[in-house]
């Protein structure tokens, strides 16, 4: 048997137990606690799973992976500012994926990526590097979902579509086929994108239109 791969979640509420609680279902990873800075360490959470102080931590931790659990619609855009400021290397983060979840072998993903309960990731996917899926997300053939990107519960994603590097795309979001989401395009949750979105965005509707330029 291999030796699990000792992981820390970076933040310690909502998403981030979530995918703490994916983690803890595979045999691959050893779950060690959270880093937070809005709870005191050494707080337990719901999972049973300390809190091991705030982030600027992270370094200190030199044989551990992490994943960055980090993202709703209020802070998406800064997301990717967090691992240069930690001082973390591409190299320490780790997959999460939920037993539940199915991914065509044919499928790529990059580093750090969070895939949730009862995803399904169809046919010559390519995810990038630190992708969060959330419950019960789909994606069609040929898609492709660059880097940062945060897909809420129950997305569903039609063939040959592209979401730009870091957008946020709302719990119930359905992308028509060989559709483009700009990168940083906010999608409210519910809408059904049958057009381009262009990036930067704030975007919802049925049909998607934009509503704000940030």
């Amino acid at each position: 048997m291999s030796p699990e791969t000792p992981l820390i979640v970076l933040g310690g509420v909502g998403t981030c137990l979530d995918i703490a609680e994916a983690a803890l279902l595979s045999e691959s990873l050893k779950v060690l606690g959270l880093l937070d800075d809005a709870l005191p360490t050494g707080t337990v959470t719901s999972l049973g799973l300390p809190i091991l102080g705030p982030l600027e931590q992270a370094s200190s931790f030199k044989s551990a992976s992490f994943i960055y659990g980090i993202g709703s619609p209020n802070n998406f855009r800064t997301r990717a500012e967090l691992p240069q400021k930690l001082n973390l290397g591409p190299e320490r983060f780790a997959n999460v994926i939920h037993p539940t979840a199915s991914i065509s072998r044919t499928a790529s993903l990059g580093r750090g990526c969070a895939i949730l309960s009862h995803c399904d990731l169809g046919l010559s996917t390519v995810v990038g590097d630190h992708v969060i899926m959330l419950q019960q997300v789909i994606i069609g053939h040929d898609s492709v979902v660059e880097p940062w990107a945060i897909l809420a519960a129950g997305v569903r994603v039609s063939g040959r579509v592209h979401i730009g590097a870091g957008a946020y795309l709302g719990a119930g979001t359905v992308v028509s086929h060989d559709c483009r989401v700009g990168a940083g395009c906010l999608v409210g949750a519910g809408s059904v994108v049958v057009r381009d979105l262009p990036p930067d965005t704030l975007c919802h509707g049925v049909p998607a239109k934009v509503q704000k330029t940030f």
